[in-house]
């Protein structure tokens, strides 16, 4: 889409109340955003804890109706937790 790589979401027929997108590229995930869970580029960081905190808030998410709220708080959270 317009040069980038853009996926879609909602090509994989799934009710995207039930789907979530991980990527550290802002335009994969342009089309559903409120599905997105940005991750940092892992750049041979050895201290790199990205997979671990996936781990953790899908664990957290067995009980949810809806993962864009989910994902949504948890977005909030890191950005709430980033320094600037």
């Amino acid at each position: 889409m317009d040069g980038k790589l853009v996926k879609d979401l909602s090509r994989t027929g799934r009710n995207l109340r039930y789907a979530v997108i991980v990527d550290d590229n802002p335009n994969a995930y342009a089309l559903q955003p409120e599905n997105a869970v940005p991750i940092g580029p892992f750049t041979d960081n050895l201290e790199d804890d990205e997979l671990q905190r996936l781990v953790e808030f899908f664990e957290g998410c067995g009980e949810v109706e809806d993962m864009r709220d989910a994902v949504k708080q948890f977005v909030g959270e890191r950005c709430d937790t980033l320094v600037l």
